[in-house]
């Protein structure tokens, strides 16, 4: 044990000890604030892809008769013309390859 001229090692300890509480404390509030604003950041985000997903989902079923009615446009097609539908698909499968070349 050594003591300083400026009060001891008492004194050094209790200042320690009052500046770790203090420190604590602090570092409690933070704790507490971070909570409330990451719940809150939470829930304006689940509220926003609540929003995203409701409207997309609304799309959909506006866009479901047009591609209901397109699908059996192409089928009746496919079913008349088949050897169109094969080229068609060359033509495709062709332009995808030439395009993974590069």
């Amino acid at each position: 044990m050594s003591y300083s001229i400026f009060g001891g090692r008492r004194s050094w300890d209790d200042d320690l000890e009052r500046r770790i509480s203090h420190l604590s404390k602090e570092l409690s509030v933070l704790s507490r604030q971070a909570r409330k604003r990451g719940s809150h950041f939470y829930d304006d985000t689940r509220e926003t892809a609540s929003d995203a997903y409701d409207d997309i989902a609304d799309r959909i079923h506006d866009w479901m008769p047009v591609v209901r009615k397109q699908a059996r446009y192409a089928e009746q097609t496919a079913r008349e013309h088949p050897a169109l539908v094969l080229a068609g698909l060359a033509v495709v499968g062709l332009a995808a390859a030439a395009l993974l070349r590069r």
